[in-house]
């Protein structure tokens, strides 16, 4: 029989310390490779994979919903030299692994392969990258995988949550559209446009290389000069930075028929990594509902019983911040939890963290972090996170110092400046003919309408 391990336990298995461990971050040398590119190398010894990461910035938002994702899912279809299948097949022959990954701002080029194979790796993905051919056949059968993958988000009930939190929260703003696109749109989009999301992306972007391995300066310059001088890379232009200006709490229902539980979603706008509140925020948000002894987890899983889980995070975009909160619950449950967060979220705001509260999250968060440096691959996504906030590859290290000298008094202060319990944006995915009532009585509500065919 299996023991039940209350939060008391826990305390005594893990007592509280106020001493801020030592975690040991390798940074990476950075060198430039050709205008406005530069390359982030962290050399491991003994490591038999070499692991890369290309990240294009773009300075053209592609806004119709879908059509990046379209145009950069059909890079590594084919060329002119290989067809999709033999692309596959001799990556998988190499024993390699490689993807292509986009969102509105960014592109992203992923390949791991033994170092004795990396620069054959190369070859064959600089020509996937470089002269993808977007043919006709190859496009019908993209569509049609991204028709089946919108098939099951659209009756997902998290992510129609999602969706409809950002129809509403980012109104007005291409954010509020699913990157993905919609069913609807995806049928219209043809080659000539594929083909210019395409030509933009490579030549209209700031451009910078991740590797990681064990890589002597030979190899390296044989990268340069026959793969990383292929690539265009531009100054960065900033985009404008979204807020979103609600006053008051407002909701959206994604509507799933016959759904016996809620799915929830609340949200504020959030502060930019680069703001100097950002780790003191950080922290906050993690004693939130950070893990399972947040406040939100302890209030609605372990006193009331309503949910198996209820977390909260900051998620920074490349151009705008939310402090989120979710869980789901029974329809009977809504309003008392609705009601439970509102309330947690005016106590986060106005009442004063006590000096055990934060040293237990500092705890976590600093034990969390160590484990975001277990592999060169963790590592390596760090460094492209790192880049793509504009932080300095240092910010890990200022980060650990910044959590050991964090006490409540500033902690107390600067969440007084960035909490709004008044101004939350709510999504919501249920049947609405069960709780919209309850939800009126509560905030303001609209419907979110979907794909608009």
């Amino acid at each position: 029989m299996i023991q039940q391990v209350s939060f008391n336990d826990l305390k005594e298995i893990a007592p509280i310390s106020d001493k801020t461990p030592t975690i040991h971050i390798p940074l990476p040398s950075i060198r430039s490779i050709g205008t406005n590119k530069d390359l982030y190398l962290l050399q491991e010894e003994n490591q038999s994979l070499i692991s890369m990461t290309i990240l294009f910035r773009n300075n053209t938002i592609i806004e119709q919903p879908g059509l990046k994702k379209l145009a950069t899912k059909l890079i590594g279809r084919g060329t002119n030299k290989r067809n999709a299948q033999e692309i596959s097949e001799q990556f998988d022959f190499l024993g390699a692994s490689y993807s292509f990954s986009s969102n509105f701002e960014t592109f992203a080029v992923n390949l791991s392969s033994l170092k004795q194979h990396f620069e054959q790796c190369l070859e064959i993905l600089f020509d996937s990258l470089l002269h993808s051919t977007f043919s006709d056949s190859e496009i019908q059968k993209v569509k049609k995988e991204m028709d089946a993958d919108l098939l099951f988000r659209d009756s997902d009930p998290d992510s129609l949550c999602g969706l409809a939190f950002s129809s509403s929260f980012y109104k007005g703003h291409y954010y509020a559209k699913p990157f993905g696109g919609f069913s609807a749109s995806l049928i219209g989009y043809q080659q000539d446009e594929l083909k210019k999301v395409y030509d933009s992306i490579l030549q209209n972007s700031t451009v910078d290389v991740f590797i990681t391995g064990t890589i002597e300066n030979e190899l390296l310059e044989r990268m340069n000069k026959n793969y990383f001088s292929l690539l265009s890379s531009q100054s960065l232009e900033i985009q404008p930075v979204f807020v979103n200006s609600t006053n008051q709490r407002h909701s959206v229902i994604a509507h799933k028929d016959q759904s016996k539980q809620v799915v929830i979603k609340v949200g504020q706008n959030g502060i930019a990594p680069t703001h100097p509140d950002s780790p003191a925020m950080n922290m906050l948000i993690s004693l939130f509902g950070g893990s399972i002894l947040g406040r939100l987890s302890l209030l609605l899983r372990e006193q009331k019983g309503y949910t198996y889980g209820a977390y909260a995070a900051i998620s920074a975009k490349s151009v705008a911040s939310e402090i989120v909160a979710y869980t789901s619950v029974g329809n009977e449950y809504i309003e008392d939890t609705l009601v439970s967060i509102f309330t947690e979220w005016e106590r986060l705001k106005n009442e004063p963290i006590e000096a055990e509260e934060l040293l237990r999250t500092k705890q976590y968060l600093l034990g969390s972090y160590s484990r975001l440096m277990e592999t060169p691959q963790k590592l390596l996504s760090m460094f492209v996170k790192l880049v793509q906030q504009n932080l300095p590859m240092e910010y890990p290290l200022q980060l650990i110092e910044y959590y050991g000298n964090l006490d409540v008094n500033t902690l107390n202060y600067i969440k007084q400046q960035h909490i709004q319990p008044d101004a939350l944006t709510i999504g919501l995915c249920a049947d609405s003919s069960i709780i919209a009532d309850t939800v009126k009585k509560l905030t303001t509500l609209e419907y979110y309408q979907g794909d608009p065919k």
